[in-house]
């Protein structure tokens, strides 16, 4: 059962990336890889959000938890366009905007998904008062 959960969840959240980046990318349209920059931010803060949450309330094996966080995040989540972005902007010589796009998410995203964390953990404890 787990195995269609979570593969409903990264249709969801891989047809989500896709039109997401899309949209954004039309928006701003430049040189540098925003869509897939703001993606694994959302995604980030949204993990650690719900990571929080699940620790909070002991629901490691519920099937909700699995389908957005096996599922959903990650593949709303993209590493491998992330990648892949980077080198097309190593190879088209502007190491300026891969070091920038590198540095972005990784220094964003870890602050995305700490915040995501602390706040939901926050707001938890506050409930407990």
């Amino acid at each position: 059962m787990n195995f269609f959960i979570i593969g409903i969840g990264g249709f969801c959240g891989a047809i989500s990336r896709f039109y997401l980046s899309k949209t954004i990318n039309n928006m701003f349209q430049n040189d540098f890889p925003l869509g897939t920059l703001l993606i694994n931010i959302i995604g980030c803060l949204l993990l650690g959000a719900l990571m929080s949450y699940v620790v909070n309330h002991q629901l490691s094996k519920h099937g909700l938890t699995i389908f957005l966080t096996v599922g959903f995040l990650a593949s709303f989540t993209t590493f491998s366009s992330f990648a892949y972005e980077t080198l097309q902007l190593l190879q088209t010589s502007q190491l300026r905007l891969a070091v920038l796009n590198v540095v972005f998410n990784l220094t964003i995203g870890l602050l995305a998904t700490t915040l995501g964390f602390f706040l939901i953990n926050y707001i938890y404890k506050k409930e407990l008062l």
